[in-house]
Order: C-alpha cells, then sequence, then structure tokens
C-alpha cells in the first residue's frame, strides 16, 4: 500500500468519526459525550525474533518499549462508543542462538497505527448509579506505518533487508505500510465526572510476518501489544450513563411530548447549583403491631428539577400513604419511593407517610434514606438515617410482674426499691437486666436511680475493671425478656440487655440456655 493511500484512509476514518456529530441538537444530552483520552505504557513485540515466547508477563521485563497512545471517543450509548485513536511506539526484540552466539541477532524500529474500533461498557446496561469501575472490551481495525532493521548482536551490522531504511540501516525512507486489528481489554476507574482513570491491555494482529525482518521461521504473522495506564477527560464534564435519566425514544406515531415535560427538561438543563437539605423525623419508641409517622422537611431553596427520595424499611414495616399532591408515591420490596418529574415551587417541603409494624417486630431498627436529584455536574446523592427502638406491647404493669418475681423468688437481702445494694447471687440459674457500667461506682446514684427513675432495687457488682449494675431477678429467660422491654419503655434505657448467672456467678445467656 503507497503513503497516499495510507493518508486518504486516515482522512476516511476522520470522515466518519465526525460525521456522527451530525443531528446531535436534537439527541438527549447523554448522547453528546466526547472524550480525549491520552494514555502512555509500554509496547511489546511477539514473533519470529521473539522465539514465538507468547508470555505477555515476561514480555513486560523483557524487550518492551515505549507506546502512548492518543484517542477521541465518541459516546453514542451509556454502553457503546467509537474511539479513534492514533498510537506510536518502538518496536524491540532478540534472537539468541544458544549453539553459534555469533548468530545471535536483534531488531529494533519504529511504528505509529491508526484505528477506529468500537467500545462497550457493559456495567451501563444495568443502568447502575455512578459506577465507580467499570470494565470494558474493543475491537477495530488499524492501519501500521513501521520501519526495522535487524543487526547482528556482536557485530551491530546490518541484516537486509531492511524496511523503512536505506540498507545502512540509518537512513530512513518511507515507511512500510501494513494492516492490524486492534483487540483491547480494560477497567476504568471514575475520578470525577469529567476525569477517569483506565487500565488497558490491547493486542494488534497484523497482516505482515516482517515486522521484524525475519520471516518463515512459523505460520503466524508477527504482532504486537500495547498496554497503558491512560487519562480520560469527558468535555462538558458529562458523565456517560449517570448525568440524566435516559429518556426512551418516542415513535413517529405518537403524539409529542406533553408541556410540562418539555419544562420539566429545560429547567432542569438551566438550574443553577443548589444544595438541598433532608431533615426526617421518627418516634423514638413504638410499640409492636402499632403505627407511627415518618415525618420528612426537605428544603429545596429554589430547585425546580426531578429528584426521588428513597427510604428503606426493615421486614415487618408496611407503609401507606398518607398525604397526597407530593410527588409520586410508592412502596416495594420494602423500599417507600417518592418521585418528582417537576418539583413544586415552594422552597420547604413537608412531607409524611405512615408505617405499620407487625407483632413480631422488636428492638433497635434502622431505616436507611437517599435524596438524589440533578446538578449541572451530573446526580448527587443526600443520604439519611433515623434509628428508633420497638417494644413489644404491654400486657400487665410492671408492678405486678416485679410482685409475680418475688412470689416466685424470694430476694435474700430486702432494700429500699430505687437504691444501690451489693449484688446477691441465687442458687441455680438466675437472670438479670443490666442497666449500666461505670469505671467509677459515684455516677451511678445520680445517673441511673435519679436521672432515669429507677423504682426497682438496683444491684452492684464489680466485674472486670467496671462497676456493673443490674435489676429484676428470674428464673426464665421469657420472664427476663417481658421485663427488659417493660424497662426499656418506662425508663427510656435503650441500652438494656439480659445477663445471667449461675450460683451468683456470671455466665453467658446461650449457657444458661443449655
Amino acid at each position: 500500500m503507497k503513503t497516499q493511500s495510507f493518508k486518504t484512509l486516515i482522512l476516511s476514518l476522520l470522515t466518519l468519526l465526525l460525521s456522527t456529530q451530525a443531528g446531535q441538537s436534537q439527541q438527549p444530552e447523554i448522547l453528546q459525550g466526547l472524550s480525549l483520552k491520552l494514555s502512555p505504557g509500554i509496547m511489546s513485540f511477539y514473533g519470529d525474533m521473539s522465539q514465538n515466547d507468547y508470555n505477555p508477563l515476561k514480555k513486560l521485563t523483557d524487550g518492551s518499549m515505549f507506546g502512548i497512545g492518543f484517542g477521541i471517543i465518541k459516546q453514542i450509548k451509556p454502553y457503546f462508543g467509537i474511539q479513534a485513536q492514533f498510537v506510536a511506539g518502538s518496536l524491540y526484540s532478540q534472537y539468541e542462538d544458544p549453539d553459534i552466539p555469533a548468530n545471535s541477532t536483534y531488531f529494533s524500529g519504529s511504528l505509529n497505527d491508526f484505528s477506529i474500533s468500537a467500545r462497550f461498557d457493559p456495567i451501563y446496561l444495568f443502568r447502575i448509579k455512578e459506577p465507580k469501575w467499570s470494565p470494558y472490551i474493543s475491537a477495530g481495525i488499524a492501519t501500521v506505518g513501521y520501519r526495522s532493521a535487524r543487526r547482528n548482536a556482536e557485530t551491530h551490522n546490518v541484516i537486509l533487508p531492511t524496511f523503512g531504511y536505506l540498507d545502512d540501516g540509518v537512513t530512513r525512507t518511507a515507511r512500510q505500510i501494513a494492516m492490524s486489528v486492534p483487540m483491547a481489554l480494560g477497567i476504568a476507574y471514575q475520578i470525577s465526572p469529567s476525569f477517569q482513570l483506565e487500565l488497558e491491555h490491547s493486542i494488534r494482529m497484523t497482516n505482515t510476518d516482517v515486522l521484524d525482518c525475519l520471516k518463515g521461521f512459523s505460520n503466524v504473522n508477527d504482532f504486537y501489544s500495547l498496554t497503558t495506564l491512560g487519562i480520560r477527560y469527558t468535555i462538558g464534564g458529562i458523565k456517560n450513563g449517570t448525568s440524566v435519566k435516559e429518556k426512551p425514544a418516542q415513535p413517529v406515531t405518537e403524539k409529542p411530548p406533553e408541556p410540562v415535560k418539555q419544562i420539566d427538561e429545560g429547567l432542569i438543563a438551566k438550574v443553577p447549583v443548589t444544595n438541598l437539605f433532608v431533615d426526617c423525623t421518627v418516634p423514638e419508641t413504638v410499640i409492636a403491631g402499632e403505627s407511627f409517622d415518618v415525618k420528612i422537611r426537605l428544603n429545596k431553596s429554589n430547585y425546580r428539577g426531578e429528584a426521588k427520595l428513597i427510604q428503606k424499611l426493615n421486614e415487618g414495616f408496611i407503609a401507606e400513604e398518607i398525604q397526597s399532591g407530593m410527588g409520586i408515591f410508592s412502596f416495594f420490596n420494602q423500599n417507600v419511593v417518592i418521585e418528582w418529574d417537576l418539583m413544586p415551587a415552594d422552597s420547604i417541603l413537608s412531607i409524611s407517610y405512615r408505617v405499620a409494624t407487625a407483632k413480631t417486630v422488636a428492638g433497635s431498627q434502622t431505616i436507611s434514606g437517599r435524596l438524589e436529584y440533578m446538578q449541572p455536574e451530573g446526580l448527587r446523592i443526600i443520604r439519611f438515617n433515623k434509628t428508633l427502638f420497638v417494644t413489644k406491647p404491654v400486657e400487665e404493669p410492671v408492678q405486678e410482674q416485679v410482685a409475680q418475681v418475688k412470689v416466685e423468688e424470694p430476694v435474700k437481702v430486702v432494700a429500699e426499691p430505687g437504691k444501690i445494694q451489693p449484688s446477691v447471687g441465687l442458687t441455680g440459674i438466675e437472670f438479670r437486666v443490666q442497666c449500666g457500667a461505670f469505671r467509677d461506682s459515684r455516677q451511678a446514684p445520680s445517673l441511673l436511680a435519679a436521672k432515669y427513675g429507677i423504682k426497682e432495687t438496683i444491684q452492684e457488682e464489680f466485674v472486670d475493671g467496671w462497676y456493673k449494675y443490674t435489676v429484676g431477678s428470674f428464673r426464665t429467660y421469657d420472664e427476663a425478656v417481658k421485663f427488659r422491654d417493660r424497662f426499656i419503655q418506662q425508663t427510656k434505657i435503650l441500652s438494656a440487655f439480659i445477663v445471667a448467672y449461675k450460683d451468683g456467678k456470671r455466665i453467658t445467656v446461650k449457657e444458661a440456655l443449655r
């Protein structure tokens, strides 16, 4: 192939790339992504002069030379793009004759290629929000221009023929032209909406066997690889796949979009930078089987674009809408979702919904939430969590339960309720509820009996360097559980838990239940 044909092919490929810009004013913003990519790395040769050693790890440390690529990527879809790339680098390899060292030779050369490749990013098929890591593959076709000369390893004399040089191996002539098929595998890491790092290994299969000036040792054509760590810059800071929600294409036979949607898209495009604030309120404690309200106060300032509020509820919670007109409410797979295509004009929104609890729910429960809305640099997420404690229904007064316990097992030392006394153990298995632990025993009277209004007798013991305080005394674990739940509801000491004893010595609850 002549040099003029090579130039013609390059111009044709550039024309093909630039033609994809036509009509982009009618495309969604996500289809207008154009990126520049700079990829320095190392170039390795595979062929007769490398003694047909195809181990890529060995090549990285033996005979690899510098290579660099410059690319332009046009993103057609979030998961599909077209890449034009120019690569330049050096090649080197040495052939060692184990029988006659004087016959050992080496070759060195330079090449550049221009390729058009299709790039596929499969992770964007799954609509993942802001993926940090994204594997990708690409394949295409390229033209290669190369120069190379082979020399004796001892005398450094040129061994004919040469390609792209005169017989002296120094004076340059026109580059030799070949074709190649570049195939690449890589992984990208998102630094920001505009920048990402891309680690890539590409193999470039050629249609020639004389890149190393040696032919006939095998039936496989020469090829080379390029391993790079590059940086990609997206013009305008649009993050493919996450900058805006992809809209389905409208069939020709359908009517034009509704005016409200047109206003929505215009407002999103022109919305100024806005920081939204979320305040969520739930009760501190809830009785199992009853309902409670989740109240959300949203300070949105002048934001008028689309937004989505999501809260994840635990099993045993069921949500229902009690306030209409504040977005589209849905509850599915334990997720409460409230969506706005166009947020109201009010700067502060008050939102609420009701949650029913099953009678089987108990203990500390966390409601995790997030608010998603658009900004010029892409999707912004605000996360917020709330915690509440669910207690079992009250079946009988606490004092009656305590009295019943005293009948079943009399306490050896009688003390005034609410006062602190030394721990008195019972024979056999015993369960209590621990309500506090302090390094200094002087803290207990003010922080337990006085502050929390504990009316039961508090027993004190010194264990492992801590003063530990317990209330109640029960022979069965179920009685201790009922007392603990009522104790937490009465005192609001959410950290109270059950402890076990055998003959007055602490053991684990698991050991006590055996």
